[in-house]
């Protein structure tokens, strides 16, 4: 087997358990009478289309003729190809659409996927060989839990973080790699990867009113 295939499978277990120990546990979705089995018929759901997007961006970007056979293009165990960022944003797209849908409460829904995702990328980019950065992903996970469980911010700003952190990453890492060894910078993933890093900015700003603080931090540095 394709190691590759085992850091996926690895790191898609280890979601599923998180996701699993996190929701058995949520009052919120308690008490909305939000069913656990639905949770994870939403999570098959998002992982499927998340390795979709995640082929799909990785064959834009890569284009070759050979993925128009249809066999090459869904065989990725035997022909190697997943773009992580791609896998991410559509992942993001399909779990807001179920939810939205289902009328649960999507903020929160995030939050725990957002958590769930976080040890689990923190696996796959371990066994890829980027451990320090695997390291940190680890470390913001225990951060985001903390504050998530203590209501420190609103339902959807942990997962709003998360992606933040997730976008920045990457692109630290896409510098770094281009200075290492000079390729094009500016390809299909590090646009998506400015776009979410903006997005999950102006999220947070707005959502958590962020901007009432920014008179008050003036003043005081004016004193």
């Amino acid at each position: 087997m394709d190691v590759s295939v085992i850091i996926l499978i690895s790191s898609l277990l280890i979601f599923l358990y998180v996701l699993y120990v996190f929701v058995s546990d949520d009052y919120v979705l308690l008490r909305k009478n939000v069913p656990h089995e639905k949770i994870f018929d939403g999570a098959f759901i998002t992982v499927f289309s998340g390795m979709f997007g995640a082929r799909l961006l990785y064959v834009v970007s890569n284009y070759d003729s050979g993925f128009l056979n249809p066999l090459v293009f869904l065989l990725f165990t035997y022909f190697p190809g997943l773009m992580l960022t791609g896998g991410i944003i559509f992942s993001i797209v399909t779990l807001y659409l179920f939810t939205k849908r289902k009328k649960y409460p999507v903020g929160r829904i995030f939050d725990l996927f957002a958590l769930a995702a976080l040890p689990a990328i923190a696996l796959g980019i371990g066994l890829y060989g980027l451990q320090v950065v695997s390291v940190i992903f680890l470390a913001l996970f225990f951060v985001l839990r903390n504050i998530f469980f203590k209501k420190g911010m609103r339902d959807g700003s942990v997962a709003a973080i998360a992606i933040l952190f997730f976008s920045f990453s990457l692109l630290v890492v896409r510098v770094v790699t281009f200075f290492k060894e000079p390729v094009k910078i500016l390809g299909i993933e590090v646009i998506l990867l400015l776009l979410m890093l903006i997005g999950a900015i102006l999220f947070l700003v707005r959502y958590e009113k962020l901007l009432i603080y920014f008179p008050t931090f003036l003043s005081n540095k004016k004193q």
